[in-house]
């Protein structure tokens, strides 16, 4: 029994002795048990992100119509600025603008002021840069010792009056012509450049002409490489002809780093605008919508819900993108269902010194035409009726000592009429006249599109297809209380001589 007892007691001592583990085989142990733990942990986690990631896939593909829809939503929204040619149109600006000259610093100054902004503090501010930024110009050149007042010559340009916005430039040039060297012996020109938008009366920088992130490369490529070419060539006669040579080309090169430096940089480049393009006047040279029309931003970017003019200077509306009008104080283009009206008033007479009476007199009588021509469609309704007039008031001179200029006026009138049909307008006459204006070249005396009547010197160009057009020419004579007179010799009766001091 006893020896049966020891023995039970040797096997429970050797089993405890087996079970018994050292600090070596624990640490072991451990590790292999960690190792285990993450072996298994990364394969759930590894299970799981596929799982999520195959949901999350499923997910998109449910919605990808809406992100497609949202993505042209956000593209539509960034090139909402964009031109269409079809259908966007702009209104020139319901302003008066004025030129008003006076002495500074015993010199004649040409300077403008505007009229008809809603908020006059904004119209205040515009006025006080357009006077006073001129003024500052001159301070500067009087500085120069060498420059004397009699010297000096401002000469101002109202570049472009639509869309909210406004662009003016003032020349200012200072000689000293030397009787000794039968030349000028100093010569400094200044630009005053005045582009405001008139929703803010902010300066408007050339970078705000394009939409966001436009790069220079994209506006000054090789268009206005050739057109900045003529002012480093010479002219030299060879043994046949004249002929021009590139002084250096270097030089250019270096111009257009320097341009594209200041566009990308946002600092300031002399320019001016229109709706057409843009002038770089130390360069005189001349960018175009036209060649980069997914980059230009200024018909659309001052845009308001309600006008910010108080209605004082109607102005015409709804003219077609890049086509730019004459800058006439008064314009009428209306276009209905059976006729199309396009005319204009030039009043070439100073307006500080324009008899107002006589203006409005002849104003009077361009209406009484719209309401003569409307009348005459609405009995021809199967017709199209087109009337395009072009009128030129001018005060009427005599002999020194017999009658003061302003005494009497005369106004020239070209009128010229056509009877069509509306398919045969709008399918190619009308666009003909959005050409004219938009793509017609300058030419050696000015802007073609001051040739106001389009008719006349750029739509009907084959006389044989439009020979039925009438055109005429009249000459309208007003005393100063305008009253109106068919001829010259009715006008001259009715008049009282008096002879001048």
């Amino acid at each position: 029994m006893e020896n049966n007892k020891n023995s039970n007691k040797k096997n429970v001592k050797k089993s405890i002795e087996k079970k018994v583990i050292t600090t070596k085989q624990m640490v072991i142990r451990r590790l292999i048990f960690i190792v285990i733990f993450l072996i298994l942990a990364s394969v759930v986690t590894t299970y799981l992100i596929i799982n999520k990631n195959s949901n999350a896939k499923e997910l998109h593909n449910e919605n990808k119509p809406l992100q497609d829809v949202d993505n042209k939503e956000n593209k539509k929204n960034k090139n909402k600025s964009l031109i269409d040619l079809k259908t966007d149109t702009y209104n020139m600006n319901g302003l008066d603008i004025v030129l008003y000259k006076e002495k500074y610093q015993d010199i004649d100054i040409n300077y403008y002021q505007i009229d008809g902004l809603l908020d006059n503090g904004i119209e205040v501010s515009i006025n006080y840069s357009l006077k006073h930024d001129v003024e500052e110009i001159v301070d500067k050149i009087l500085n120069d010792s060498k420059i004397t007042k009699d010297s000096i010559i401002v000469t101002p340009f109202l570049n472009s009056n639509f869309a909210n916005t406004l662009s003016i430039y003032y020349n200012v040039l200072a000689s000293n012509y030397s009787k000794e060297l039968e030349t000028y012996e100093y010569f400094v020109e200044e630009f005053v450049v005045e582009n405001f938008d008139l929703t803010t009366g902010n300066k408007i920088k050339m970078n705000d002409i394009f939409t966001e992130g436009t790069e220079a490369k994209e506006i000054f490529d090789s268009n206005f490489y050739n057109e900045i070419i003529p002012n480093y060539t010479t002219q030299e006669m060879n043994e046949d002809d004249w002929y021009v040579r590139v002084t250096d080309y270097k030089d250019i090169e270096e111009e257009i780093f320097y341009l594209i430096n200041s566009f990308n940089n946002k600092r300031n480049i002399n320019f001016v605008f229109d709706e057409k393009g843009i002038t770089l006047l130390d360069y005189w040279a001349n960018l175009y919508y036209e060649d980069f029309l997914d980059n230009v931003n200024i018909y659309n970017k001052y845009k308001t819900d309600k006008s910010i003019f108080d209605g004082n200077y109607n102005r015409l509306n709804e003219i077609p993108v890049l086509a730019k009008r004459a800058d006439f104080e008064y314009q009428i283009i209306d276009q209905g269902e059976n006729y199309y009206i396009d005319i204009s008033l030039d009043n070439i007479d100073e307006q500080e010194d324009r008899n107002e009476i006589v203006y409005n007199s002849v104003i009077n009588y361009i209406q009484s035409e719209v309401a003569l021509i409307k009348e005459a469609a609405s009995k021809m309704p199967n017709k199209f009726l087109i009337a395009n007039y072009s009128l030129m008031l001018v005060p009427n001179s005599y002999e020194e000592g017999v009658l003061k200029s302003n005494d009497t006026f005369i106004c020239y009138f070209n009128k010229l009429n056509y009877e069509t049909t509306k398919s045969m307008f709008n399918s190619k006459i009308y666009n003909k006249i959005i050409d004219v204006f938009r793509f017609i070249p300058k030419v050696e005396t000015g802007e073609a599109y001051l040739y106001d009547n389009l008719f006349l010197y750029h739509v009907f160009e084959d006389e044989d297809d439009y020979s039925d057009i009438e055109s005429s020419y009249e000459e309208l004579y007003l005393d100063k209380t305008g009253t109106i007179y068919k001829t010259e010799e009715e006008l001259l009766n009715s008049i009282n001589w008096n002879v001048d001091d």
